[in-house]
């Protein structure tokens, strides 16, 4: 008899702590916010539209993030020539596999819309333009000798900006550098820069003639 007792005891409990938890109120569970991508390389690559033959690549990598040094002969160096237009492509690339990944499509296409793109040239490459770090993003964003529109938009509404293809125009010749950053934006992308981290933040030489 008092076995049985012990199993109706049991069995009581069991249903109490069952109760119990149907009338804890529910709470809604948001999904995590994707963290920063992991990159090592960032490459520009200028395409002059009036001759396809001429294309210009400059890189940058991290070299802290790779196991050894990377034997290349791309620099971040991108010389251009004066007043011409140019299609600009940013690539981004996680070397530390084998082969690199380029994770360009997954940032540009599966996570548009949370990434954006800036370029910030030194004052050597003219006047600043729209788009700058405490502005909107502007209908360009560069400088009067090295001036970038974003050709891509994402599928927000309305539309924003990302910046990984756009068109590039040089002025006068000179040499400079400039700053490109991927900002990380979900949840709070809204066209300017403030919102968010960043992803990636390189300079490049630009070498104008």
């Amino acid at each position: 008899m008092k076995h049985v007792n012990k199993i109706i005891i049991a069995v009581l409990v069991v249903l109490a702590a069952s109760f119990a938890s149907c009338k804890k109120k529910e709470q809604v569970v948001l999904p995590p916010t994707p963290g920063n991508e992991f990159l090592t390389t960032i490459k520009w690559r200028f395409q002059n539209v009036s001759n396809p033959n001429d294309t210009v690549w400059c890189a940058w990598r991290d070299s802290t993030l790779l196991s050894k040094p990377y034997k290349d002969t791309i620099h971040p160096i991108a010389r251009l020539h004066a007043n011409t237009t140019y299609s600009l492509t940013v690539h981004i690339y996680d070397e530390t596999q084998t082969p690199a990944l380029d994770i360009t499509t997954e940032i540009g296409v599966q996570r548009a819309n949370y990434h954006t793109y800036w370029f910030f040239p030194s004052s050597g490459l003219g006047s600043p333009l729209g788009g700058s770090k405490t502005s909107g993003q502007g209908s360009s964003q560069g400088s009067t000798n090295f001036a970038i529109t974003p050709y891509d938009k994402d599928t927000n509404n309305p539309p924003l900006w990302i910046g990984l293809s756009d068109k590039c125009v040089t002025g006068s010749a000179c040499t400079a550098t400039c700053e490109g950053v991927l900002r990380h934006q979900p949840n709070a992308k809204n066209g300017t820069y403030a919102p968010g981290s960043s992803d990636s933040d390189v300079s490049m030489q630009v070498i104008i003639d």
